[in-house]
C-alpha cells in the first residue's frame, strides 16, 4: 500500500484549519498522546486530546490514530490506562481504531508493554504497533507487535532507511526478532505554526483493513452512531471537493475514485449526487474507506 508523512503529538492545541494545513502539506497520518503512563501530565492531555482528534477529522486527515505509554510494573494498571485514555479522547474515542503501545519509559518491563497491548485489543482497538528506540529494544523479541515505529532522528523520511541495529561495546548489533517496520519517526520535536510535534513516516498497510463490504457495514453498525440529514443510498459531493461519499445506514463512506463510485450505484455523470457545502459534509460521521 505504500507510505504516507504522518505526525504525532501530545500537549499542544490544535484547530480544524491547523490540520487542513497539514493535509494539504502532504500529512495523511496522525497520533495523539491518550495516556502518558501516569497522572503527571493527564490533566495535559484531557484538555487537548479529544479535541484534537476531532479537529484533525475535520481537517481532512484519513487516519487518525492514539499512543499510549507502557509504564514500570509498580504503576497504575492497565485498566487505569484504559480507562483514562477513554476519558480523555471523549466521543473521539470509538472512531479511533489503531492504538499504538509506547515503550520507553525507563524500568518499564517488556511484559507491561505486551499486557497493554491485551488490554487494548480486548477493548476493540488494533494494537499491532510498538514504538520504540533500538537502543530500548535491544535484543529483546517483540514479535508481539506485528510492527515497530522507530525513533530515529536523522531528517531522512524515507520509510526504507529505517535502522534496526543498537550501538553495543562500539558496535551495531541487530535488534531481537521483530515485525515489520510500521513506522519512522524521523524529526524530532518542532514547531509548525505554533504547535508542537514529531515528523513520521508510516507504512499504510498498518492503518488500512482489507475488509468485505459485510465487514465495512459491520463495523459501521458497531462503532459509529447514525447520522442524519442524508437518506441511505445518497450519493454526496464537498463543493469543490473531488472526493464523492455514499450514505449507508447514515453514515458517509469515501469512495476513492468514479469508476468505484459508479461501481456502487453513482450515475456515470453524477446526477444523483448531492453537492453540498464543506461544513455540513463534516457534520455527518465517517465510516471506513471503501477500498475496492
Amino acid at each position: 500500500m505504500g507510505s504516507a508523512l504522518g505526525l504525532d503529538l501530545s500537549f499542544s492545541e490544535t484547530t480544524a484549519q491547523w490540520w487542513m494545513n497539514r493535509a494539504g502539506d502532504g500529512f495523511r497520518i496522525m497520533s495523539q498522546c491518550a495516556w502518558t503512563g501516569g497522572f503527571a501530565g493527564n490533566d495535559g492531555i484531557r484538555r487537548v486530546a479529544a479535541n484534537t482528534l476531532r479537529f484533525a477529522r475535520f481537517g481532512g486527515f484519513e487516519h487518525r490514530s492514539i499512543y499510549l505509554n507502557a509504564a514500570p510494573a509498580d504503576w497504575w494498571p492497565d485498566q487505569t490506562a484504559l480507562d483514562n485514555a477513554r476519558m480523555n479522547c471523549g466521543a473521539e474515542w470509538d472512531g479511533v481504531e489503531v492504538a499504538v503501545v509506547d515503550w520507553e519509559i525507563p524500568d518499564t518491563p517488556f511484559w507491561r508493554a505486551e499486557s497493554l497491548a491485551d488490554a487494548l485489543t480486548a477493548a476493540g482497538k488494533r494494537a499491532e504497533i510498538l514504538y520504540s528506540r533500538t537502543g530500548i529494544i535491544r535484543d529483546t523479541d517483540t514479535r508481539r507487535f506485528k510492527g515497530l515505529w522507530l525513533a530515529q532522528f536523522d531528517e531522512n523520511p524515507e520509510l526504507a532507511s529505517t535502522r534496526l541495529t543498537y550501538r553495543e561495546g562500539g558496535q551495531d548489533k541487530p535488534i531481537g526478532p521483530h515485525g515489520a517496520v510500521a513506522g519512522k519517526q524521523w524529526r524530532n520535536t518542532h514547531s509548525v505554526e505554533g504547535v508542537q510535534i514529531d515528523a513520521d513516516t508510516f507504512d499504510l498497510s498498518f492503518w488500512e483493513d482489507d475488509m468485505s463490504d459485510a465487514q465495512i457495514d459491520a463495523r459501521i453498525v458497531a462503532l459509529v452512531k447514525a447520522g442524519a440529514g442524508f437518506g441511505d443510498g445518497a450519493f454526496i459531493r464537498a463543493d469543490g471537493a473531488d472526493e464523492v461519499y455514499k450514505i449507508v445506514r447514515g453514515q458517509r463512506r469515501w469512495l476513492l475514485d468514479g469508476p468505484t463510485a459508479q461501481k456502487h450505484g453513482m450515475a456515470a455523470d453524477q446526477s444523483n449526487v448531492h453537492v453540498v457545502n464543506p461544513v455540513t459534509l463534516l457534520a455527518i460521521p465517517e465510516g471506513s474507506v471503501i477500498d475496492e
